[in-house]
């Protein structure tokens, strides 16, 4: 077991925070596996060079114009081809969101006693050329990562979203007003570089979030390409497992309104990176500075809806997108207002460069991984859409920045962000009593690019999910709940809960807890190389149920040991009644054995040690909330 389990200490001080030094930043680059980095960037370099000489032939073939005019009067930009060797045209998507996400609780003098603002954090921006940087309200904070010459509206609107502090007008004030930003111009076709080799040397250099509001709008390709993983959101996912801290933040589109497939009712409009797995794909709602239910976050006219072909929940995640007031290029004191989805993405990115930062502050600078950032933003949403659960329009729901940070605040009290690993044919399960309020339990994880590419055909269902976990949730009366899925074939119906086999992000939600909880994590066929990183999250468990009960019980022990074919674990009649879990891990933490036992009393388990080699072992055992841990040796 690769397992972290960072403690979180409540703070109430407004000190003003320095969560991302560039030591940390230095140490999270470290963090990486260069052999991994390098293995790939040279795919994206050999991708590159091998789509360019095939683009080049075909472009001259077909005489294909540098830029188009869109119905909707924007301009797209020609960046390469699509996997059907057509042209690939890209364009931008187009009081604040932070109070309808809850991220101004988070500020000096919120309601969470924080002082959490983005000192000294740093996002990423690939937008349509440059921003105009000596904007008043951004305060010298916009830093260009190349050298662009023509100003640009929406990249300074977008930049201003995340990180104007509002000097000159208070309401276009950005979700992370001291926070700074480093802005790319996406790339054209006649480019030497790529966005994904700047993204990737940016995230070497341990950036941790970035925002992408552009994308292939709708209407530039054919209809069976809609909602189909390709080469792009392959590269995406692939920039994800080489950098687990980097979480990639990108708009869904703006096409529901333009006559797009009209025959799926508005659904299936997603196109290339934003069908990535590893990613927040992000739709932009009608802001409301206050929530009281799902009926008061009502969905925007244009925000693209999925599924992907394969059905799984795209867009992720919602806020507010619809009269963005921010900064503009026309001057260095000029703001304007727009809508879009490529004004909601950098509001999420925002919040989700604040909830690093609080993370970060409170574990000594240490950043969770990306897995763990967006399935807590998820975990957390706030309910949208006519219906209990996840949905294509909504996504999950709608940004809480401020629930978000809570699960931090209260992690290993009530709540836990627990990043583990599992092993092929092993399993994990803790147990956990829960009381009071709603019992949300998740699992969320970055899964390796899939190399197998959907057919040409429309609504191709093959998944594209790699390693495949499972969540179960099973109470003391033996009842199982199982995550939410929904079905790409009939998109607008509700969610169910079921065995979940496209997703990488699974939520179990139980109203009205009572009494003790099974949680278990397991997984289907092989894992692809051998071991699947993921994040646990528990949210509304009784207080201090994760406190730390190391070596709490009662007369435990091990004999014989060292042992030969066998061992056996005892401890008094402590737990009777609960599920007993034994887990045995080797000296690099890896976890060899799991066993699961009824403990009617007086527990006392022979277990075979056949399955494990001569050596040093830890064995824990516990319920999942008390436990003891012991060294076995085996010979």
């Amino acid at each position: 077991m690769k397992k972290t389990l960072l403690l979180g200490a409540m703070v109430f001080a407004s000190a003003v925070v320095s969560a991302q030094t560039l030591e940390q930043r230095e140490q999270i680059a470290e963090s990486y596996d260069q052999e991994a980095i390098n293995t790939l960037n040279q795919s994206l370099s050999n991708s590159q060079k091998t789509e360019l000489e095939r683009f080049n032939i075909l472009r001259a073939q077909n005489n294909w114009p540098e830029t188009i005019i869109l119905e909707n009067g924007n301009t797209a930009y020609l960046k390469g081809l699509l996997m059907n060797d057509q042209p690939k045209y890209v364009t931008t998507f187009n009081a604040q969101a932070a109070l309808m996400q809850g991220a101004t609780s988070l500020y000096n003098g919120g309601s969470l006693g924080l002082n959490i603002e983005g000192q000294n954090m740093l996002v990423g921006v690939w937008d349509g050329d440059k921003v105009r940087d000596t904007h008043q309200a951004l305060s010298g904070r916009a830093t260009s990562g190349e050298l662009l010459f023509s100003l640009d509206g929406h990249a300074t609107h977008v930049a201003g979203t995340i990180i104007s502090d509002g000097t000159g007008n208070a309401g276009a004030k950005g979700i992370a007003p001291q926070a700074s930003v480093v802005y790319y111009k996406f790339q054209q076709s006649t480019s030497s570089a790529t966005d994904e080799t700047e993204m990737s040397a940016e995230a070497a250099n341990g950036l941790l979030v970035s925002n992408h509001s552009y994308g292939i709008p709708a209407d530039a390709v054919s209809q069976a390409f809609l909602g189909k993983y390709d080469t792009g959101a392959q590269q995406w996912d692939q920039l994800a497992v080489t950098y687990p801290n980097y979480l990639i933040v990108s708009s869904a589109g703006n096409s529901r309104n333009d006559g797009i497939n009209f025959a799926d009712m508005g659904y299936d409009l997603l196109t290339s990176s934003a069908n990535a797995k590893n990613i927040l794909t992000v739709g932009a709602s009608v802001g409301q500075s206050n929530y009281s239910g799902p009926a008061s976050v009502p969905m925007s006219s244009f925000s693209s809806w999925g599924p992907t072909d394969d059905g799984r929940v795209k867009p992720d995640i919602t806020t507010k997108g619809v009269n963005m007031l921010s900064t503009d290029s026309a001057s260095n004191s000029s703001f304007i207002s727009r809508q879009g989805t490529s004004m909601s993405s950098p509001a999420v990115a925002g919040g989700a460069i604040l909830l690093q930062q609080y993370w970060m502050e409170l574990n000594n600078g240490v950043p969770m991984k990306s897995a763990s950032l967006k399935g807590l933003m998820l975990h957390t949403v706030l309910e949208a859409g006519p219906n209990d659960g996840p949905d294509y329009a909504f996504g999950w729901g709608l940004l809480n920045t401020e629930a978000a940070a809570e699960v931090i605040r209260d992690n290993q009290n009530d709540a836990i962000i627990d990043e583990r690993t599992l092993t092929s044919n092993n399993s994990y399960s803790k147990s956990i009593n829960a009381n009071n309020g709603k019992l949300i339990i998740s699992i969320s994880w970055t899964d390796p690019a899939s190399t197998q590419f959907p057919s040409a055909a429309e609504d191709d269902r093959l998944a594209m999910i790699v390693n495949d976990l499972d969540l179960s949730v099973t109470d003391s009366g033996g009842t199982t709940y199982l995550p939410w899925k929904l079905d790409p074939a009939s998109p607008n119906n509700a969610a169910t809960q079921g065995v979940n086999d496209v997703d990488n992000f699974e939520k179990v939600e139980i109203d009205v807890p009572a009494g003790v909880y099974t949680i278990a994590v397991s997984h289907k066929g092989v894992i692809a190389g051998g071991s699947q990183d993921y994040t646990l999250i528990v949210s509304g468990a009784d207080p201090a149920t994760f406190s730390n009960k190391e070596d709490q019980l009662d007369s435990f022990s091990i004999y014989p040991n060292p042992a030969t074919d066998h061992f056996t674990v005892a401890f008094n009649n402590q737990l009777s009644g609960d599920k007993i879990n034994v887990n045995v891990y080797d000296v690099l933490g890896q976890e060899v054995m799991s066993r699961s036992f009824d403990n009617n009393g007086l527990f006392e388990q022979r277990i075979s040690t056949a399955d494990l080699n001569s050596g040093i072992y830890l064995v824990r055992v516990g319920n999942g909330i008390t436990a003891s841990t012991r060294k076995l040796i085996v010979r």
